[in-house]
């Protein structure tokens, strides 16, 4: 029976470090020319850092699976290299999140404070983590704590994050359809919220799960009254099935965070292009082959599938309104809600200047 559990449980955990490889491959190929030309063409900042050690799982997950293939030897070391090279891509990722959303909330001070704490707090546990995890046998009360510590610090990380996030979008659409004419159609609005919920939804099925899981370990241990050992063999602990939800979880908050980076670089090298053109262009039509198909055939990302809606994924928006793409991080909503009416209003100031000049020329 003992044997018969240990097999299943490598199986499944071969079965999602496999699909987690396909689609972190998958989805850098797809991506690859975008990055040579938004990422290597252009000057290093800290979006430009923050991208690479997104990319971290295409290495890290690779490490993992020979790992517990048995093909490398020091199976500890490679372990623990392979963790440190999930807290820099962890760091990345939240790193990505927060100033996010401090860009939306238009750099503010107290935001950054929150993120910042939330994130300090979150990669001290997942250090803790690292620290005493092992390749083999059962993890000890302080890693345990260390993995529920973490999970848990993820979840309010995200939580906090989307709900900032969300209110800041929300106030910004509210405002404009208080104050502007005809509909707003696939805005900043629209895109900020979809970015922000997709990752959150996304994410935090996994980061939850493992923390049910942790706190559901104590339980299993005192109900049938296993030793550690038989733990181990027979029934799968919580930092085994930590582990595997880990072989998901970072690798897809990874490509989100990367592509977003991306998109945003995107956007910026169509501000320029309209500011040298003078005037504003519609995403679609500076859009080049490279750039359409390796930003709307990820079909994982995608939220309509009809290109009449103007919709081809959540970072290809066909109808462009109000830039949101400006900063590394993007913009604030608010101010660009502001930027557009106060555009429109000195728009029509100037029609009804011209109206009454019109009318004075004209002969009696």
């Amino acid at each position: 029976m003992a044997a018969a559990n240990q097999q299943s449980t490598q199986f499944a955990q071969f079965c999602i470090q496999y699909s987690s490889l396909a689609l972190l491959y998958y989805d850098y190929i797809l991506t690859f020319p975008l990055e040579v030309k938004y990422m290597w063409r252009k000057k290093v900042m800290i979006s430009t850092v923050l991208y690479w050690f997104c990319r971290y799982a295409l290495l890290a997950n690779l490490f993992y699976l020979l790992v517990i293939a048995n093909v490398v030897n020091n199976c500890t070391g490679w372990y623990q290299f392979d963790g440190y090279l999930s807290i820099a891509g962890r760091a990345a990722v939240l790193g990505v999140f927060a100033f996010r959303t401090y860009a939306v909330w238009d750099r503010s001070k107290f935001i950054a404070a929150i993120m910042g704490t939330l994130w300090i707090i979150t990669m001290a546990f997942d250090f803790w983590h690292v620290t005493g995890d092992k390749c083999q046998g059962t993890d000890s009360a302080s890693t345990i704590i260390a993995n529920t510590s973490l999970a848990v610090a993820n979840c309010v990380f995200e939580c906090v994050g989307t709900l900032l996030t969300t209110m800041r979008c929300l106030k910004a659409r509210q405002m404009y359809k208080l104050y502007a004419q005809g509909p707003q159609k696939d805005g900043i609005f629209d895109f900020m919220l979809r970015e922000g919920l997709i990752y959150f939804f996304v994410v935090i099925g996994f980061t939850f799960t493992a923390v049910v899981l942790n706190f559901q370990a104590p339980e299993w241990q005192s109900n049938l009254y296993l030793s550690a050992s038989s733990l181990a063999s027979d029934t799968p602990d919580a930092a085994t099935l930590g582990k595997f939800l880990n072989a998901l979880t970072l690798p897809v908050s990874g490509i989100l965070s990367a592509r977003l980076l991306l998109y945003l670089r995107q956007q910026s090298s169509r501000q320029e292009t309209w500011a040298l053109q003078g005037g504003r262009p519609r995403t679609d039509a500076f859009m080049d082959d490279d750039d359409a198909i390796a930003l709307s055939t990820f079909h994982a990302a995608t939220m309509e599938s009809e290109p009449a809606n103007g919709v081809v994924s959540i970072f290809v928006s066909r109808s462009d309104p109000i830039p949101h793409g400006t900063g590394e991080f993007g913009g604030d909503p608010m101010a660009d809600v502001t930027a557009l009416l106060e555009n429109a209003v000195r728009v029509k100031v100037d029609v009804e200047t011209q109206k009454t000049r019109t009318s004075c020329k004209a002969p009696s």
